[in-house]
């Protein structure tokens, strides 16, 4: 007989109440995720407006912004206030349920649920592409039992769905 405790979660049976437990999980990540992208857009456009404003932000010769001494890319430069900007946005809408985020996005941003999950859908095609990407060292292999265990052993999200 067959310990399922002792078996890895992706190879154990789910309930069917799991199994919708877990749908509404996913369908309310990709929501909140995909609002947290639209916004994070929305406050970069001011972060630049308001560093052009204050001459934080100028043109270089290149014709690239960069921060007035120079020493940031403008990206670097919105990445200074993103932490800031995650904390509030988690703290604001981390007990949103998925209607609401998408009454939200329906009214500030004009898109139904299939956009939502269609943007959802490019953005983490975006994260794998970057993440495949990424440069290992000559003979670093991926391990994806690894893999899994430091991003079950990170810390722990304070975000709490309300569905």
């Amino acid at each position: 007989m067959i310990d399922e405790s002792q078996m890895h979660p992706i190879f154990r049976a789910s309930t069917l109440a799991q199994k919708r437990e877990e749908d509404k999980l996913k369908t309310w990540k990709a929501v909140f995720y995909t609002l947290r992208g639209l916004n994070w857009r929305e406050a970069c456009r001011s972060l630049r407006k308001d560093g052009i404003a204050k001459e934080e932000l100028v043109y270089g010769s290149d014709g690239e912004l960069t921060t007035a001494d120079g020493k940031l890319t403008v990206l670097q430069y919105f990445d200074l206030y993103k932490p800031e900007f995650e904390d509030g946005f988690d703290r604001m809408f981390c007990k949103a349920t998925v209607e609401e985020m998408l009454n939200y996005i329906e009214k500030h941003y004009g898109l139904n649920k299939d956009e939502v999950m269609a943007l959802n859908d490019e953005r983490l095609a975006s994260m794998r592409k970057r993440e495949n990407t990424r440069p290992y060292h000559h003979g670093q292999v991926k391990d994806p039992v690894a893999e899994e265990q430091a991003r079950k052993s990170k810390k722990k999200s304070k975000l709490e769905p309300n569905f």
